[in-house]
């Protein structure tokens, strides 16, 4: 054993020994983290026939194989005799980082996809795909900023990406700009010419060139404005714009109120490859377009949006000359149709449509004009033919002119029929005239008639001296024109009244209906619902039941539900669903769902309160995860596991011969242990103590206690 271990190598390399110590104690333990954050499995090498056996409380765990990487973390808390010396056969190795930031791989080297880089990420760049480089690692280029870039990888990382890439390229929404963590750009229209991506700025010299503006842009999605790179305006007709932007020409955009020329975006090599794309737009005749355009080969594509007038026009027989143009047909109103000269009614318009005519919608073609309030024949006037003769002058008004006298005054021509005229208050003139000094029936003469309101129940009075009838109700007996009452009387306030006859037959299926010419009673049956006076029944409907036509109650009974399980549901059925409280149970559970019956953890009761027939609040007998592990030989934090973290009450190894080999820091540790005994015991820095022989043994051999 002498020839292994010497007093004056442990004194040169104390860490060495250490990570004996720390490797026989890493056996029984879990993972160990290296100085690089990461774990490494600590296990016993098994080597020249030794072996050994790992027992820790409260787990017993076999202990693998030992290999001892070199960035284990020792603490030196073992006393190293100084007078140890190396062994001439131990040769420390040296592990330090060799920094790599050539091509392929480095930072800004060409790649095609993160697997070729270093960092972990390929970046789309202006001068194509290159390695990113982190912001942590140097300052960023020119035209370059730190951004949160997601990998996919873990946890995002800051790296050093282009400001500019996506700026003036086709976009769609805001997330066709937002490209390796440029968060904040936004996809800003450009007029007719679709949109394009712009990026975050605070003033004109942080956008890629002087044609670009840093504008406020009101993102279309939320509202909020924010400074954006967008090329800049250039002069154009100049007229005002600020209460519509139509009046502004093709290839203009209204700009701070005036009509302004957009120039239009370039697509990048990035852009092309990816094949970006945007919707575009062109609008007339009161209609717009839209059509799809993107970056091809050569550039970024033509709109092809186009709106295009719809028309059909209508002809009727004229002379029929042969004709191959209109020049040909020399009548008046005829035009040349199928090769024949014909008058034209008229050029029926519909709605405008995009692409080109075939995509124009079915248009009814001119007829002749009828009296309907519309231009049949689409000459653009709207029944012309059709007149009304006006009772106070005798002249002929056409459709939509002034009419009315009197009480009828402020009406105006409209169409009463399809082939007659009317004006349109003469529902208010009277048959007859009223002494009352008003033209009561539009005929542009005061009172020429009598004061005979034509009713049976009133007298008729006129006062020639004030140009005023009056009409006083009487009680005299009346006809009210109605069989289907009796008894007519004048009610003494000017109307008859007459008994209504009783048709009734009690039925709720049947209608009770009187003809009113002849009196004469009729009850049909009534099809449809109507109720069978009991509230538990759904769908009930009038049908025959064994020759009797009746309400017949329906299949399907009413189903009591109120979703509220402290509740018993029934059907009364007169007053329908009713809810009683009840004293029911139910299960509860207030932890994470998927730690429920694991370990301790287990489901609690909750209980109906059978006054109110709701759910108590209070969940009895749960028990939820605890935040630490009692260290009690249970699962207490429900995970699964039991006791992790608690530290091992005590830890018992018997070595017989063991080869360890291993490596911490920038050392290298080789030896082989010798038979050894238990010794005694070994107490560390923490609460327990260890029965360990090799232990003490290693500390009694350089003077440790």
């Amino acid at each position: 054993m002498s020839r292994l271990i010497d007093r004056a190598w442990l004194r040169a390399a104390p860490v060495a020994v250490l990570g004996v110590v720390v490797l026989g104690l890493g056996a029984c333990a879990e993972d160990v983290p290296t100085a690089g954050g990461e774990k490494t499995d600590v296990a016993e090498s098994d080597s020249q026939g030794a072996t050994g056996e790992v027992a820790t409380t409260p787990d017993t765990t076999a202990a693998p194989d030992v290999t001892v990487t070199p960035d284990v973390p020792v603490t030196p808390d073992v006393p190293v005799s100084p007078d140890v010396a190396p062994e001439p056969d131990v040769v420390p190795i040296d592990t330090s980082e060799v920094k790599t930031n050539l091509c392929p791989g480095g930072a800004n080297c060409d790649c095609k996809d993160s697997k070729e880089c270093d960092t972990g990420l390929c970046l789309e760049t202006p001068d194509g795909k290159k390695c990113g480089q982190k912001c942590s690692d140097a300052a960023c280029s020119a035209g370059y900023g730190c951004k949160v870039v997601d990998t996919g990888g873990g946890d995002p990382v800051s790296f050093c990406v282009p400001l500019a890439l996506a700026t003036c390229s086709p976009c769609q929404v805001n997330k066709d700009c937002q490209v390796q963590g440029l968060t904040d750009a936004l996809c800003i229209a450009y007029g007719g010419a679709g949109k394009f991506c712009g990026s975050a700025c605070t003033k004109d010299e942080e956008c890629p060139g002087k044609e670009y503006g840093c504008v406020n842009i009101t993102d279309e999605g939320t509202g909020k404005t924010s400074k954006q790179c967008k090329l800049k305006t250039k002069p154009g007709t100049g007229a005002d714009c600020s209460k519509d932007a139509k009046v502004c020409g093709t290839g203009e955009v209204c700009d701070a109120g005036k009509c302004a020329i957009q120039p239009a975006c370039a697509c990048s090599a990035w852009a092309k490859q990816s094949g970006l794309k945007t919707t575009c737009s062109a609008a007339d005749f009161g209609k717009s377009c839209t059509a799809e355009r993107k970056c091809g080969p050569n550039g970024l594509e033509d709109c092809t949006a186009k709106v295009v007038p719809c028309s059909v026009k209508g002809f009727k027989d004229g002379t029929n000359k042969a004709c191959t143009t209109n020049a040909e047909c020399t009548d008046k109103g005829e035009e040349c149709n199928a090769g024949k000269c014909a008058v034209l009614i008229g050029e029926c318009k519909g709605e405008p449509a995009c692409g080109s005519t075939a995509s124009c919608a079915k248009i009814d073609p001119p007829v002749a004009e009828t009296c309907d309030a519309k231009d049949n024949d689409c000459d653009g006037a709207t029944d012309e033919e059709f007149t009304w003769k006006n009772p106070v002058d005798g002249a002929e008004l056409k459709w939509g002119a002034s009419c009315g006298a009197g009480p009828c005054a402020g009406g105006s021509v409209v169409c009463e029929t399809n082939i007659k005229a009317a004006c349109s208050t003469a529902a208010k003139a009277k048959a007859t005239e009223d002494c009352n000094n008003v033209d009561d029936d539009c005929n542009g003469k005061l009172d020429d008639l009598t004061c005979d309101d034509k009713n049976e129940c009133t007298d008729n009075a006129c006062a020639s001296t004030t140009s005023t009838c009056t009409n006083p109700p009487n009680s005299s007996k009346c006809d009210d024109k109605n069989a289907c009452t009796g008894e007519d009387a004048c009610d003494g306030k000017g109307a008859c009244i007459g008994k209504v006859k009783d048709c009734g037959d009690a039925k709720q299926c049947t209608k009770d209906e009187c003809d009113p010419t002849n009196g004469k009673c009729a009850n049909p049956n009534l099809v449809g619902s109507c109720d069978d006076a009991n509230a538990c029944s759904i769908g009930d409907s009038c049908g025959d039941n064994k020759g009797v036509y009746e309400c017949l109650p329906g299949k399907d009974p009413l189903k009591c539900d109120d979703a509220n399980a402290c509740t018993d549901d029934v059907c009364d059925t007169l007053k329908g669903c009713q809810s009683k409280p009840n004293a029911g149970t139910f299960s509860c559970y207030s932890g994470d769902e998927k730690s429920k019956g694991v370990g301790v953890c287990k489901e609690g009761v909750k209980k109906c309160d059978p006054a109110t027939g709701k759910i108590l609040d209070k969940c009895e007998n749960e028990v939820v995860p605890s935040k630490s592990e009692a260290c009690d030989g249970k699962d207490d934090t429900c995970d699964g596991k039991t006791d992790e973290g608690c530290k091992p009450t005590s830890v018992a190894i018997t070595f017989s011969s063991a080869y360890v080999q291993g490596k911490s820091g920038d050392k290298q540790l080789q030896m082989l242990v010798g038979p050894s005994g238990p010794v005694g015991k070994a107490k560390g820095t923490g609460k327990y103590e260890v029965d360990f022989g090799f232990l003490a043994w290693l500390k009694a051999l350089v003077g440790g206690k």
